[in-house]
């Protein structure tokens, strides 16, 4: 009967949905320019024909950074197009990193994997935390990475980062182990406060005590601190980079405290921002850090890599626009109609098990006026369309879109409105959504109830 009850909601905002466009001439005009300006994509899956991205390659030109989003967590297609864009960007335009939406210190890992065969697949990408990540489709990825790393000399290989902000364990250590040779004095109240992180980590995102989260601040807040006013003293002892690697894990525990604090005190107020700040402030560590000339493929969520209005807590890829102009190329990944992976959010506030979610096709919705250029796969470049009156409208109008978050919560929810004027460079268009496949780790932990 829930079902039932769904398909009727949909049913009914597909009729309700705006066009926001006056006039049959105006909607045809926009969808004919969608068809003669967007490029057919052939495959899913070719790696040794890359003929239908030649457009895609013309319109990243000399960007620097290309943001791989996505309209789900748990689509089996989308995952597979990015595998294949990956493979485009590395072995025909030269990127060398990967930038996951995953934790900072638990991505090490598969980073150690990826160069030097340290571990094995399966632990490393079950250790970094991310469930949404913890599938077939995704350790394919990993799979050709590490043979791509094994044929190419060291200045080709391809590192892989996260820059989200939990699962820190890594990083404590590594800071724990650096005070114990540096400065030994402040070994024993850096382990306290971490014990509290740690505990509190197991309880992300949706089980969190805001006390001990606003406790564990001020002792976290002075420990960066020391490092910040005793740089000469650390760097004299440790050397500059082991210092700054330490201080960086305790400003990414920081920035999840921060990010995750729910009833923020008035002394924190001005500090307190959305997670996509910090992750974008994580990012610009990442690249900083990097090689000057680098090439960054960023994979995550549309709503993080899409470069968004301004607003008091601007989303990553509104930093990244800001700081790096059209070097920065951000491709919006959407979807018309199916099913995808989500986990069940239970009401004690655990996550449990995988859920498939829907996608319901609205056909005044940005995926009904893509759907209606009858292509089942493409891509379309929205630089320069300002120059077409009718898709200057159509772009500055509000409309309906369907998209899904890793939280299971059913096809009526899965619709809000947006504009896509100034949010992506481009949109890569698939039909069909199906769900990703969890690797056996994966299920095991939701059949457990553990991590995210």
């Amino acid at each position: 009967m829930k079902r039932i009850i769904e398909l009727f909601i949909c049913a009914l905002l597909v009729q309700l949905a705006p066009c926001n466009l006056s006039g049959q001439d105006s909607v045809r005009d926009v969808i004919s320019w969608l068809t003669d300006h967007s490029a057919k994509i052939n495959s899913l899956e070719d790696e040794n024909n890359f003929e239908d991205l030649v457009s895609f390659k013309k319109a990243i030109g000399n960007a620097q950074l290309v943001g791989l989003g996505e309209g789900t967590h748990g689509t089996f297609e989308f995952v597979k197009m990015r595998k294949r864009l990956i493979q485009f960007l590395v072995t025909q335009m030269h990127f060398t990193a990967l930038v996951l939406e995953s934790s900072y210190a638990s991505c090490e890992p598969i980073n150690d994997y990826l160069l030097f065969g340290k571990g094995d697949r399966a632990s490393v990408l079950t250790s970094q935390g991310y469930t949404p990540w913890d599938n077939e489709e995704f350790s394919s990825i990993l799979d050709w990475l590490r043979e791509y790393n094994q044929k190419v000399p060291a200045p080709q290989k391809v590192r892989f980062y996260g820059m989200d902000l939990c699962y820190n364990e890594g990083g404590r250590r590594y800071i724990l182990s650096y005070l114990k040779k540096y400065a030994m004095d402040k070994n024993g109240s850096a382990d306290s406060v971490f014990q509290t992180l740690a505990s509190e980590e197991s309880n992300w995102p949706t089980r969190l005590d805001q006390n001990k989260l606003q406790q564990s601040y001020i002792p976290l807040h002075n420990l960066v601190s020391y490092f910040d006013n005793d740089e000469k003293k650390l760097t004299a002892r440790s050397g500059w980079q082991k210092w700054d690697s330490a201080r960086h894990y305790l400003m990414v525990m920081e920035y999840w405290v921060l990010a995750n604090l729910t009833d923020t005190p008035k002394y924190l107020v001005g500090k307190k921002m959305d997670r996509d700040v910090y992750m974008g402030q994580n990012l610009s560590y990442i690249i900083d850090r990097e090689q000057p000339a680098t090439k960054f493929i960023i994979w995550a969520h549309n709503g993080h890599i899409s470069c968004d209005k301004d607003t008091a807590d601007p989303c990553m890829g509104n930093q990244l626009r800001k700081r790096y102009g059209s070097m920065y190329y951000a491709l919006g990944l959407y979807c018309y109609e199916g099913t995808f992976q989500t986990r069940e959010l239970l009401q004690n506030g655990f996550w449990g098990s995988l859920k498939t979610d829907t996608i319901p096709p609205v056909e005044n919705s940005i995926s009904g006026y893509l759907n209606r250029t009858g292509k089942e796969k493409f891509y379309i470049d929205f630089r320069g369309t300002s120059a077409d009156p009718f898709m200057a409208k159509w772009m500055n109008s509000s409309h309906t879109y369907a998209f899904g978050t890793w939280k299971f919560r059913g096809a009526s929810k899965n619709l809000d409105e947006e504009t896509l004027q100034d949010e992506y460079d481009g949109i890569l268009f698939i039909r069909q959504s199906s769900p990703t496949h969890p690797t056996k780790n994966a299920l095991e932990r939701c059949e457990k109830n553990i991590g995210f």
